[in-house]
């Protein structure tokens, strides 16, 4: 089984060049407003909320409601400290630190308000 991840984005550009910025994603293939990236085994699909048709399941609710409500993305990270330093100036959701599970992560959101949480991989 293989998987990825769609989000819908308002600029789905400016989005793409979020995860490539942040988490070295490569741009795979671009048509028009829909861009599919890859990292490793990861991958992701930006589209365009304009895109999709009126009677789409997201619709209406999409446009005004938080994005990803219910759902936490989780990328896995050999090196966080220096994924970390990457978001010096971007807005920090939850700080860098050891999780009782052993873990050390911290969270952020994209630029249409998706959750993400960065976490080591072992």
């Amino acid at each position: 089984m293989n998987s990825k991840v769609e989000l819908f984005a308002e600029n789905a550009k400016k989005s793409a060049q979020f995860y490539q910025d942040f988490f070295n994603f490569k741009i795979v293939r671009e048509n028009g407003e829909y861009i599919s990236l890859q990292n490793d085994n990861t991958k992701l699909a930006i589209n365009a909320i304009r895109s999709l048709s009126k009677d789409h399941y997201f619709r209406p609710e999409i446009k005004i409601q938080r994005k990803g409500l219910g759902v936490e993305i989780v990328f896995e990270v050999e090196r966080i400290d220096e994924v970390y330093a990457l978001f010096k100036d971007y807005p920090i959701e939850s700080t860098l630190k050891k999780q009782s599970w052993g873990k050390k992560d911290f969270r952020v959101k994209d630029p249409d308000g998706y959750y993400i949480r960065v976490t080591t991989q072992s």
